[in-house]
């Protein structure tokens, strides 16, 4: 789920990649991709002459190498749940971009006897964090591998219940003042208590998922924030207390207990994948 508006500039795998070898750009030309104006990218489609996700992401990486002058370093592949779909994190140095440090994610998925499609998601590394989600969302509203799957009696076919085995057929809430709206699947609701820019949507096994929530914190590590309440200052009733370092890959989960307690609420049971 995200909030985004789709930029509908379909152009060549070799553009998208600026510059990667003739031989290569040429053996793709069944990729499409979406180019955003801030410079992350999106790559989506079938890949000729790979016969197997591994040699799909094989091909790409080595694209991706050609294009940046440097080798990419990547994760471990795991596969997406409840799918058959394969993927792998990666981050590399582009040369061609001034030396600009670049993040991605790269899929693929078999969707027919040697036929494999793969969906690649790539943006600066410092904001790849953040901007993931909104390229997956835009990715997975144009890219439909199960759909093609589907098709040929070979192929694992689409995840139970239709739709792409990535990510379900999205459909657009919004709240009730109107002034926020996001795309969910099918059986999802939007909370009544949603607005000011604050949308809060629920699934029917639980799930809870916010968008644009605020609360005020102050590091309680600060020597400022410490002279403060020795003058016998106090923090707004409802902020987070919480000393905070700098790294916030490390520190989210805390974080999270952290705004619960805020909230007069206990601690929940994390899980992080």
């Amino acid at each position: 789920m995200c909030i985004h508006k789709r930029i509908s500039v379909l152009v060549s795998l070799g553009l998208l990649f600026m510059g990667a070898c003739a031989q290569t750009a040429r053996t793709q030309t069944s990729l499409q991709g979406i180019q955003n104006p801030d410079g992350s990218r999106i790559v989506y489609g079938p890949v000729d002459g790979a016969a197997t996700p591994a040699a799909a992401m094989a091909m790409i990486l080595r694209n991706v190498h050609n294009t940046c002058g440097e080798r990419p370093q990547v994760g471990k592949v795991f596969r997406l749940r409840g799918t058959n779909s394969d993927a792998v994190f990666l981050t590399v140095v582009n040369h061609s971009m001034g030396n600009r440090q670049r993040a991605g994610l790269l899929i693929a998925t078999p969707t027919g006897p040697s036929q494999v499609e793969i969906g690649f998601v790539i943006d600066d590394a410092a904001r790849f964090g953040s901007s993931v989600n909104p390229m997956l969302g835009t990715l997975f509203n144009v890219w439909h591998p199960a759909t093609a799957a589907s098709s040929a009696p070979a192929s694992p076919g689409p995840a139970p219940g239709g739709g792409s085995g990535l990510a379900g057929k999205l459909h657009t809430v919004n709240a009730p003042d109107n002034s926020v709206s996001i795309g969910v699947p099918d059986g999802w609701t939007v909370d009544p208590g949603s607005g000011h820019g604050t949308i809060i949507a629920k699934g029917p096994q639980g799930e809870v998922v916010a968008f644009g929530m605020l609360r005020n914190a102050v590091d309680s590590s600060s020597q400022w924030q410490q002279n403060f309440w020795r003058m016998g200052g106090r923090p707004i009733p409802g902020t987070i207390l919480y000393p905070y370092h700098g790294n916030l890959t490390r520190e989210f989960p805390n974080l999270v207990q952290a705004w619960r307690r805020a909230a007069g609420r206990g601690p929940a049971r994390l899980q992080v994948e």
